[in-house]
This record gives structure tokens, C-alpha cells and sequence, in this order.
């Protein structure tokens, strides 16, 4: 979790702390299903510490990616288990960086472009 929004509520700090995040996994791989599940688990929470008032206020979710997920089951498997917890009560949007997946950018979008 590199973005918090109860510590970073100003615009400049929150534009150096987007600045300086950093890639999650050293080795390259790209693990969507980890992300897509510490979403689910620890941020999409109705809790003062994550700062998500629930579904009642617009919730925009928006996916950077530098390429292909590394476990393409494991992905999917998240992205269903978001579509069943939240529907289409989110707006996902995916920003593909390098040699990104299309189609996967779709699905975690609900296939909007």
C-alpha cells in the first residue's frame, strides 16, 4: 500500500508521495491479484483509518500496471471477487505503463474503455 489518503490530504504532499512510489515486487513480476486483493481487504473498508466512507460517496479506483499479471488465475479470481463484493458501484479506471495487457486492462475495468 503505497497511497493513503488519512495521511496525505494536501495536494502537494499527496503529489510527492505519488511521486515517489516505488515498484512492489523486486524480482519484475507483476502481481495484479495482490493488489487487487489488499483493495478488496484493506483500503475498500468502511473504517476512519483507511478513509473509505463506503459506497455512498463516489469511490474512483484507478490501476497503474507496468505489464502482464504474473498469475493470471490468481488475477482473475480477485477481479471476480471485486465485481461480486462491489458491482459496478466503483469507477475502475487502468493506466497501462510499458508493455502492458490490454485485455487485462480491460477486465479491470469491466471492460470500459
Amino acid at each position: 500500500l503505497d497511497f493513503d489518503f488519512t495521511v496525505y490530504q494536501a495536494p502537494e504532499s499527496a503529489k510527492t508521495a505519488l511521486a515517489g512510489i516505488q515498484r512492489v515486487t523486486p524480482n519484475g513480476a507483476t502481481a495484479t491479484h495482490q493488489a487487487v486483493s489488499i483493495l478488496r481487504n484493506n483500503l475498500l473498508v468502511t473504517d476512519p483509518v483507511t478513509g473509505w466512507r463506503n459506497l455512498a460517496v463516489p469511490t474512483v479506483v484507478v490501476f497503474v500496471t507496468d505489464g502482464a499479471a504474473s498469475d493470471a488465475k490468481k488475477t482473475d479470481a480477485q477481479i471476480a471477487a471485486l465485481d461480486a463484493q462491489f458491482g459496478y458501484g466503483l469507477d475502475r479506471f487502468a493506466i497501462g505503463v510499458g508493455e502492458y495487457n490490454y485485455t487485462q486492462l480491460l477486465e479491470l475495468t469491466h471492460g470500459e474503455t
